[in-house]
Order: structure tokens, then sequence, then C-alpha cells
């Protein structure tokens, strides 16, 4: 048994991004420790592939059937309880290592996972919605009154416009891991439920809030941040969203494919070096080039750039007139929305 595990979570539908996943960690990020899949309901015959491998398996029980999560029209896309199981990190199973990095199976490993093997405490990406605030639903769109107390009380607890973390990568010593870590998430989860957005992700804000390490943005980089001409300078590729890696028309998705053929050349006991090893000058660099990426996408155009927007939404002809009278500024006016609109 290695110092340090790579876990990825997948369910039946996310098996081929699970192995694309491992793929990259191994002929790209040069991961040196142990893999493990945490197994959401995946039936035995395709775990087959990943202990074969030498991927250990985690089954995991269901937290919640599918009936118990109550949500609304505006988080309805989050139901699914798979996003609940990373709450099994945080369990006595994994103190056998000594530190976990954990990746979302839609992202892609492009260079060395090296420096986080020895992450101290807990640290995540920043979220590409940087405000704590934007994990819960607007008082505006909630009916219940008793939910509309808990997200006050919430406000009257944690300051809403510190910065949030995103899930898709956790990186901890597990020196970290208390007794009913588990259920404290489950109470907290049960408690906000139907105000929550991204539901573990809102969790971990709350329970880890002012104590968790920003990692540079280059371990978490948000495809949509690009255009697809523009070089991405990244360690890990977050291709969350619209056309995510395996989409017909993404950037990634030869490369998303090639990874994954490429999984069955994994062999954990005869280790490979790193495709590419970027120095601390690059991390630094290229962090901040994402991390303002993300801030501008947050702040949205400027107002006049809005009202133009707003115009061409009511009006559908306004795009055509605008072609036709001045074609420069039509252009440039689609570039603008296509950097800012997710």
């Amino acid at each position: 048994m290695k110092k340090y595990v790579l876990v990825t979570l997948a369910d039946k539908n996310f098996i081929n991004q699970a192995k694309q996943l491992f793929s990259s960690a191994y002929h790209n990020g040069g991961w040196d420790g142990d893999y493990l899949l945490l197994s959401c309901n995946i039936p035995e015959k395709e775990l087959k592939w990943f202990r074969k491998k030498g991927i250990r398996i985690l089954k995991c029980k269901s937290l919640y059937d599918k009936w118990s999560i109550n949500v609304n029209r505006f988080n309805q896309r989050f139901i699914s309880q798979i996003y609940l199981y990373k709450f099994y990190l945080f369990t006595d199973y994994f103190k056998k290592w000594k530190n976990v990095v954990f990746l979302d199976s839609d992202t892609i490993v492009k260079a060395s996972l090296k420096e986080l093997k020895n992450i101290k405490g807990i640290a995540f990406a920043l979220d590409c919605c940087p405000k704590l605030k934007k994990q819960f639903l607007e008082k505006k769109f909630i009916n219940n009154e008793k939910e509309k107390k808990i997200l006050q009380s919430l406000r009257d607890k944690y300051h809403f416009e510190e910065k949030a973390l995103n899930s898709g990568i956790i990186v901890f010593s597990t020196d970290i891991i208390k007794k009913e870590m588990l259920k404290n998430f489950l109470n907290l989860y049960n408690y906000c439920k139907n105000i929550l957005i991204p539901p573990e992700q809102a969790i971990f804000n709350i329970y880890f809030y002012k104590k968790w390490k920003e990692l540079p943005s280059v371990y978490n980089t948000y495809h949509f941040l690009f255009s697809d001409k523009e070089d991405i300078n990244s360690i890990i590729i977050h291709a969350v969203g619209p056309n995510r890696a395996w989409d017909k028309n993404s950037r990634f998705k030869k490369e998303w494919e090639e990874n994954l053929k490429k999984a069955d050349l994994i062999n954990i006991k005869n280790q490979k070096a790193p495709k590419k090893i970027l120095t601390e000058d690059e991390i630094k660099k290229y962090s901040k080039d994402i991390r303002r990426r993300i801030h501008r996408k947050a702040r949205g155009p400027p107002i006049i750039i809005r009202i133009l927007m707003e115009i061409d939404r009511q009006i559908g002809l306004f795009g055509l007139f605008l072609k036709e009278k001045n074609p420069r500024f039509y252009y440039l006016l689609k570039k603008i929305k296509k950097e800012y609109l997710f």
C-alpha cells in the first residue's frame, strides 16, 4: 500500500469517464500512489476492469433513495445522490493513507500531480462562481418561510461574500478525519438541502468555512473560460457544464478519447514519468490568469454590453440589422457574448 491515493467517483453512466481520468493521471500526471474508485451502484461485471488494473473499489451504500431528496425547479438538475457520495471520503476507511486526492470524473489530467501529495489540512480550488452566496438559492426564489429562515440563519453565521470552493478537486491529509464526520455532513445537508444549489459543494463550503486552503487554479481549470482558439496552460482541465470533454463539439474530445484508449495500458506496478511538469513560476503565472478570468466571468459584462445583449435577446431581428449596418461591431458583440456567457 502507498501513502497516497487518487480517488474518483462514478456510477454506471460514468464508467468510461472514470477510466479516462485514471488513464490521464497515470500517463500524463505520473501518479505513483494508489488508485481508488468510489462506486455508486456499478454492477460487479463492470468493476472487473478496475480490479484487474489493481484499482481499489469502495462500494458505497446509498445515503438516500431517490424519493427522499426534496428539490425545487431551481436545483433539480442536482437531484442525483451521487454527488453526496463524496462525503465518504471523510470516513475511517481512508485513514490507511496519509493523503487523499479526489478528482471529479469529468476532469483531464495534463501534467504532474506530484505537488498534491503532501498537502497539510484540506485544500480546494476556487469555484467558477467564486462567492459563497452563489452556493445557495436567492431569497426571492424561496417560497417556503421555514427555508427563508434557514437561509437567513446561514447568512447570520457565514459571510456570504467570502470566496467559495469547488469540490471537483479535494486534497487533504487524513489526520483531519474526525469521528462522525459523515453523520455531521448529512445532518447539515438535511437542515438546508432545499436551498442548496450544488449540494455537496455547498455543504463543504459551510463545514470547512475559513478552514480550507486555496489550490493554484491550474489544478482546476474551467474550460469555458477560454475560447477554442486559445491555448490552455493547466495541470487539470475541468470540463464541467456544456460541451463536456466527451461531447461531439468539445475541443477536448480527441484528447479525451485517446486517454480512454490508453486506459488498457495502465500498469500501476510500472509507474510512468509525468508527461509534463510545470515549474513553480509557471504555476503562479498560469493560475493568476485563470483566477482573473474566473472573477471577470463572475462580474459579467459591462452595463452597455448587457443592454445590447438584452436588446438582442428581446428583438431577434436586431442582430441581423446590426450585422448589415455595422458588421464590425456585430462580430465584436458576438465575441463578447461568447466570452461572458457560460
